[in-house]
């Protein structure tokens, strides 16, 4: 089984392929905020914090506590275990359906604008499933 940090790397590596994109590993420290996620992310004017977990393992109360305040600032944060867990959560995001929808003026449909398309990194996998 990958280390967490093998698995940081991977979803780094992924995120920095995403054009007009902002990444940062967190590295805890005694001078930094307890609890922070371990990758902050910023894309299309949108904010993530991926907190990478190992299957199997769980958050600390104060991971717990600063997850929620990130999402009530706005920011979609989540508990990953993998690069695919972070595409899904990138295509999944309401923020990107709302913004589509109010984009093309069809309440319930999503259309495909340039600034929501699949990223690059998904055109591998699509391929690979037919």
């Amino acid at each position: 089984m990958p280390t967490e940090s093998t698995i940081v790397r991977a979803i780094i590596r992924h995120l920095r392929e995403l054009p007009d994109s902002w990444v940062l590993k967190v590295h805890g420290s005694s001078f930094q905020r307890r609890g922070v996620p371990d990758i902050l992310f910023i894309w299309h004017g949108r904010s993530y914090a991926f907190e990478v977990k190992c299957p199997g393992k769980r958050l600390t109360r104060i991971q717990e506590v600063e997850i929620e305040r990130l999402r009530k600032a706005g920011v979609l944060a989540v508990v990953v275990h993998n690069e695919v867990d972070v595409i899904h959560e990138l295509m999944m995001d309401p923020r990107r359906a709302a913004k589509t929808e109010s984009a093309s003026g069809a309440a319930g449909k999503r259309s495909q604008s340039p600034d929501c398309a699949r990223p690059p990194i998904l055109q591998d996998e699509r391929s690979q499933q037919r």
